[in-house]
């Protein structure tokens, strides 16, 4: 009876000595899938409510072959210690790369709305100089009578402030996270449209300012010119 355990043990300890190499060899050629499989089966192969609950009582011999039974599954288990670990490693490995893709899914999601909202601030803008420029081009002629002139000073005046407030927006775009090498052209662009526009303006409120100082003048010189002829009159 011992000799036939014992015989049985050999049979038992080399046969699983063989499968595990067969595994190993199968991991080292590539082919983890396979090599992964076989220690799912092992892993399921595993009787753990016998190994938990099971008897380790009765004679020498029984108690002995309990044992070795038991040191043959320890064996077997830190054999595939490797095989373990390596799907440990590939287990964290997977967590890393998809939390590195989701927290990249997520800032993709806030850039594209970050990128949405510059090209409306960018469009709306570029949109908003065109009519202004449209507007300092055909409102171009300087009115002769001193009140129509005074109401264009004053139109001139709140487009100007109109200017000033979007300004603040033009600095916004021009500081935006997206605002970089990818997009350096527009910036550029933005920059010389605006720079041309607010010269532009900045003239048209200097002839402003000059023209209406020569209405006034001429209207002085006019008042002048009639209370002379009216005081020559009465003499």
């Amino acid at each position: 009876m011992t000799d036939l355990k014992s015989k049985w043990r050999d049979v038992c300890n080399r046969s699983e000595e063989r499968q595990r190499k067969l595994e190993e060899d199968l991991l080292f050629s590539g082919q983890f899938k396979d090599a992964l499989q076989a220690l799912l089966d092992w892993l399921c192969k595993v009787d753990l409510p016998l190994m938990k609950e099971g008897p380790v009582h009765g004679d020498l011999d029984t108690v002995i072959f309990f044992k070795e039974q038991q040191k043959n599954c320890e064996d077997e288990l830190n054999g595939r210690l490797s095989q373990a670990n390596q799907v440990k490693q590939l287990d964290d490995s997977w967590n890393k790369v998809s939390e590195a893709a989701r927290a990249r899914s997520d800032r993709l999601e806030d850039a594209l709305t970050n990128a949405e909202e510059l090209h409306r601030r960018v469009k709306m803008l570029f949109e908003w100089l065109s009519d202004g420029e449209m507007e300092l081009r055909f409102n171009g002629q300087l009115q002769d009578d001193q009140d129509e002139c005074v109401d264009q000073i004053g139109d001139h005046k709140r487009f100007f402030e109109e200017l000033n407030e979007k300004e603040h927006e033009k600095n916004d775009i021009l500081c935006h996270p997206d605002a970089v090498s990818a997009i350096r052209h527009w910036i550029t662009i933005i920059q010389s449209r605006w720079d041309e526009f607010s010269n532009w303006s900045r003239q048209r409120d200097h002839r402003f300012e000059e023209h209406i100082k020569q209405l006034r003048n001429s209207a002085e010189l006019l008042e002048e010119l009639l209370s002379w002829l009216t005081n020559k009159k009465t003499r």
